[in-house]
């Protein structure tokens, strides 16, 4: 292989390798972005649901129900946003895997 040929690969495996790192610290910023809204409408729909179907005698039916659902969002909210890293983690090192083997090919 010419050595001009190689050390541009090099070049611009290296230069992938910055921007994979700059997405990461995107795609983490989005997800903690995206991760405080959704937390806030769970939280404050838990609220809304808990004391706006209260009764005098206490808590109705369906007050508790709207709690209980709105509680098991919470875990679900943070483990979807959990999965966007992971999954964006995951593409970027098979991205770099498939471009080293690439450069050790040729």
């Amino acid at each position: 292989m010419d050595q001009n040929r190689l050390e541009e690969m090099k070049k611009i495996y290296l230069l992938l390798q910055d921007s994979s790192r700059t997405f990461h610290k995107a795609m983490q910023g989005m997800v903690f972005l995206k991760l405080v809204p959704d937390f806030v409408c769970s939280i404050s729909s838990s609220y809304y649901g808990l004391f706006e179907t209260m009764t005098n005698d206490g808590f109705s039916v369906r007050g508790v129900t709207n709690l209980a659902t709105s509680a098991l969002a919470i875990p679900f909210v943070i483990t979807s946003n959990m999965c966007l890293v992971y999954f964006s983690e995951e593409i970027s090192k098979q991205h770099h895997k498939q471009f080293y083997k690439r450069l050790r090919l040729e």
